[in-house]
């Protein structure tokens, strides 16, 4: 075997000595020179990351067992809560991230212990991740469980979990005073606490201990700045009933209001008038919201998805002889010229900050001539005028024309009204208002007509919000 090898690297013919080699066998060398080389690289590379690794998972988990012996030598675990650090040790950034939640008697993890039953102790899970891990590692974690220093359950009380959340869902709300008092209903045998619970921690979560068995109002409130659940309550409050030996959990989702520039009758540039108690509907995701005033700035529930704003409390037809749908130009059908009705485009605000858009406010204007005495004039919803989709709640505005310049302009008013069909009558007083305006004085300065019905005998204007294509 040895003989056949060395003739082959050593030729008997001097000749073949000397022929060298092929370049087709230093190709093949090169590769094999190559695939030998970087097998070597790849797995001193391998074996760096695998020591580097280990080292960093050793001191991930010296930085778990720290925390873990901190959160135990905590002094009181209502203050044990979410949190995330950050250490530098030997050029390395390690985080640190700590999850807690109650365990109750029902055996189910839950933020502020909404899960229900009686609270029973803490659940702590620790985290340590750091920059380069490699794909298959998982985070360094301990885990560990506190129980509260003192018995927070008594079998002749209650306790009353308060949770209060981001309207947004970017977590809990921290910093709302929560107050808790007994129901005003009958039979009722709750007593005043001996002392209030704390305001909402890091995750948004409060406790009432030791309560007596009974029906409580929990009620949440911020006065620092405008806040808003998600029905546009500053203040809200929520009943809870408390029985002994067991927790009652009054969940509320809240957060800092958003700013929303208000803008009406958008699209008319001259002056106009509004009433004074004018209805405005405020459609979104959240349930639909009516308010009174013609309030420059508005302060409503933070929305990606934005609001829409109708003049008039818009209600649908499901809402029977209340129902309102002439308000909203969406309602309209399409006219015999094509024209549709359409709502302002949507304003959006986060939590805190003031939107970059007006919300916009559709509304329809009516020029009125009215003689000089006149001080007041009274609009109300009249029967439908064509296609007028109508609003069989029915509405009333009052405005007050005695600062309006009326010899200036002809003795007319520029009046901005939700769309519909309106009457109109006039008096020298706010107590004094019944002379009916003519329907030659009924001038639309929007989409409409004057109308006067022989039948039924009265004078009207149609104001409407549709626009042609």
């Amino acid at each position: 075997m040895y003989s056949r090898l060395a003739a082959v690297l050593r030729p008997a013919d001097p000749a073949d000595r000397d022929a060298g080699l092929s370049i087709v066998e230093m190709v093949v060398a090169f590769m094999v020179f190559a695939l030998v080389t970087v097998g070597g690289m790849v797995a001193i590379a391998t074996s760096l990351t695998l020591t580097s690794d280990n080292r960093a998972r050793e001191v991930g988990a010296n930085l778990a067992a720290q925390e873990v012996d901190a959160v135990r030598s905590a002094a009181d675990v209502f203050q044990v809560l979410d949190a995330s650090t950050t250490t530098a040790l030997n050029g390395t950034t390690y985080t640190v991230d700590r999850t807690v939640s109650w365990v109750s008697t029902t055996g189910l993890d839950s933020q502020c212990g909404a899960a229900g039953g009686a609270l029973l102790y803490k659940r702590v899970n620790v985290a340590v991740t750091w920059p380069g891990m490699r794909a298959s590692t998982p985070p360094v974690r301990a885990d560990t469980v506190l129980a509260p220093n003192s018995k927070i359950n008594d079998p002749a009380y209650g306790t009353i979990l308060v949770s209060v959340t981001s309207i947004t869902g970017s977590g809990g709300t921290a910093g709302v005073t929560v107050t808790v008092k007994p129901s005003a209903v009958a039979g009722n045998k709750a007593v005043d606490l001996a002392s209030q619970p704390a305001v909402t921690d890091a995750q948004g979560c409060s406790y009432a201990l030791k309560v007596a068995p009974g029906t409580y109002d929990v009620t949440i409130s911020r006065t620092d700045a405008p806040h808003r659940d998600e029905k546009q309550a500053p203040v809200s409050t929520k009943v809870v009933g408390v029985a002994a030996g067991g927790s009652a959990s009054a969940g509320f989702t809240y957060d800092r209001a958003g700013q929303f520039p208000m803008s009406y009758a958008v699209g008319f540039t001259g002056d106009r008038l509004l009433p004074a108690d004018l209805s405005v509907s405020f459609l979104s995701t959240y349930p639909q919201y009516d308010a009174v005033g013609t309030d420059a700035t508005r302060d409503l529930s933070p929305t990606s998805s934005g609001y829409q704003a109708i003049a008039g409390p818009y209600a649908p037809a499901s809402a029977g002889a209340k129902s309102c749908l002439s308000v909203d130009p969406q309602t309209w059908p399409t006219a015999a010229d094509g024209a549709v009705g359409g709502r302002a485009p949507a304003a959006a605000a986060a939590p805190g900050t003031r939107s970059s858009t007006p919300l916009g406010v559709p509304m329809g204007v009516v020029r009125v001539k009215l003689a000089e005495s006149v001080g007041f004039v009274r609009a109300k919803t009249a029967t439908p005028i064509d296609d007028d989709p109508g609003c069989r709640g029915g509405l009333t505005y009052t405005f007050d024309v005695r600062t309006a310049n009326k010899k200036a302009t002809g003795n007319v008013v520029d009046l901005a009204l939700p769309f519909g069909s309106w009457t109109f009558t006039t008096g020298t007083s706010a107590n004094a208002i019944g002379l009916p305006v003519a329907y030659t004085a009924l001038t639309p300065l929007t989409r409409g007509r004057s109308h006067f019905d022989l039948t039924l005998s009265f004078n009207a204007v149609l104001l409407d919000p549709r626009r042609a294509p």
